[in-house]
């Protein structure tokens, strides 16, 4: 007699339990990283702006505008989960004595990834760099923090997509430039650092986007420095030397001060028909016959001989060499 054969366990059901299982592991584990990075950027967000910090985030910050608008994403959910959910700080401001080591290394991790971030505080120091630096999104960075040092500086070489980088420092020398260069993006550098040599500025060509260079020695300065980089629309044919000082000086609201040039070379004839070209150009052109060039200090410019002029004018010369593409160069040293 022929035995009947058992049909085949079915393995679907095993099958799909399995599957299941794991995709409800995967599940889980996405959500917890989510949660976590939401627990984070809350608990950051609340200890940045308790230390009189400021962040605002992706969708309700348009820069300089101050409107606030609700955060994307369902109206019933969002009280469930929280806003955080649908949101990213995006610009982050932390200034004062309240900004510490203590509180970058616990709670910047938590404003990733933020594209703005700008500290100013005499009591963060080369130990919470590293936490900047994994702050790998970030677009522009500005830093005026006293005790900070080139170790801490040279930290921020891993921020490839910076675009603008400001650095105020009394402790940053040459030693950090190598390390800044290999940042490639930079286009808008500020460097406000008095042991910053020519030496140093040198060794940022590697930074093949420069459009804008700001550095000063005098903040009092700033208004002059800048007022050279502008264009400068004024025509000049035959005018006497002393003549289109004065007129330059007039129109752009500047103080000029000239020292130890004979009167007989600044009656000498000056034209200048070159539209386009900054101040800076101008006056390059108007003193070379005078052997004359000029300097300014305590916020006012001053024409001098070559020779008392040039060490005053070292780094200028030194970013004009290092960046000859760069359209704005500011400084005054």
């Amino acid at each position: 007699m022929l035995k009947q054969s058992k049909p085949p366990r079915r393995r679907w059901l095993r099958f799909s339990l399995a599957s299941l299982l794991i995709v409800t592991t995967v599940l889980c584990i996405a959500l917890a990283v989510l949660f976590n990075r939401v627990r984070r950027q809350r608990s950051a967000v609340e200890a940045f702006r308790a230390a009189g910090g400021k962040v605002d985030y992706d969708y309700s910050f348009e820069f300089g505008s101050g409107v606030r608008e609700p955060p994307p994403g369902s109206t019933w959910l969002r009280p469930i989960v929280g806003d955080e959910m649908f949101q990213r700080p995006a610009f982050v401001w932390l200034r004062g004595e309240r900004i510490t080591d203590a509180l970058l290394i616990e709670h910047l991790g938590g404003v990733w990834p933020t594209e703005f971030l700008s500290i100013a505080s005499p009591r963060a120091t080369d130990a919470a760099m590293d936490e900047v630096a994994a702050l790998r999104e970030l677009k522009t960075l500005y830093i005026n923090c006293p005790e900070i040092t080139d170790a801490g500086f040279q930290k921020l070489n891993r921020l490839k997509k910076l675009t603008t980088l400001s650095i105020t420092s009394q402790r940053m020398t040459d030693a950090a430039m190598t390390d800044l260069a290999s940042l490639p993006e930079v286009s808008l550098l500020e460097l406000h650092c008095p042991l910053l040599t020519p030496a140093g500025v040198r060794k940022l060509q590697g930074m093949g986007n420069i459009a804008s260079v700001m550095s000063l020695r005098d903040p009092a300065n700033k208004s002059a420095a800048t007022e050279l980089a502008l264009e400068c629309r004024n025509e000049f044919v035959n005018f006497p030397t002393s003549e289109a000082i004065l007129l330059l000086a007039g129109h752009r609201a500047l103080r000029i001060e000239i020292e130890s040039i004979p009167d007989d070379r600044l009656e000498l004839p000056f034209t200048f028909e070159n539209q386009g070209a900054t101040l800076s150009d101008v006056l390059d052109e108007l003193l070379a016959p005078l052997e004359a060039d000029y300097f300014i200090e305590n916020g006012t410019l001053k024409i001098v001989p070559k020779e008392i002029a040039q060490p005053h004018r070292a780094g200028y010369r030194a970013f004009q060499e290092t960046f000859p593409q760069c359209q704005r160069i500011i400084v005054d040293w």
